[in-house]
């Protein structure tokens, strides 16, 4: 069990993350309404002037502005913690349990503990996560996350095994998530 300072560095860590997170989606949202006036300013100033050529300048000047804003925000952080992290918690879980634990319940036990993931799919998020961190959480295929140095007989799984037995683990990715789903940061 993890001790109290740990817990509340944790807790602490995914509380910025989510505030990171809700200042992004304000950013976007402003972003968003800032470039709507910039359009509007663009019509006014084609509207105004009858020669156009005030208004080409505003506007060239005006589209620069809106494609490095665009470009920023693209490059935002969703607050996710690090996959190592996720996954030293997850070991942790699974330790406690000392069985193979389903994604679902997996993903319960991080937010009980204050492990906050975001995204479209927040459990597709985990399932990526983990398994770009094979060497340190499996997924068997018969089911659940496991600790890949402890050999789970029940669901066939040999420690250390590279794979070639039928049901020892499933080594393949879960659908592919951006890194902007992901949060790697």
């Amino acid at each position: 069990m993890a001790d109290a300072a740990f817990q509340n560095a944790m807790r602490r860590f995914n509380e910025i993350g989510e505030q990171i997170g809700d200042l992004g989606r304000k950013i976007e949202f402003l972003k968003r309404e800032q470039e709507r006036i910039g359009k509007f300013i663009e019509a006014w100033h084609e509207f105004a002037d009858a020669s156009g050529a005030n208004a080409n300048d505003a506007i060239g000047s005006l589209s620069q502005t809106l494609e490095i804003m665009q470009k920023e925000v693209s490059k935002r952080a969703t607050g996710n913690p690090k996959k190592e992290l996720v996954a030293e918690a997850a070991r942790e879980i699974i330790g406690e349990r000392m069985e193979p634990v389903s994604r679902s319940d997996l993903f319960k036990a991080l937010t009980d503990r204050g492990i906050i993931l975001h995204g479209a799919d927040p459990e597709m998020v985990l399932s990526t996560m983990l398994w770009r961190m094979k060497d340190r959480v499996v997924r068997l295929k018969s089911g659940g996350y496991w600790l890949p140095e402890r050999d789970w007989l029940p669901g066939y799984y040999i420690a250390g095994d590279t794979g070639d037995m039928m049901g020892v683990r499933d080594n393949n990715p879960p659908e592919q998530l951006t890194e902007d789903d992901e949060g790697e940061g």
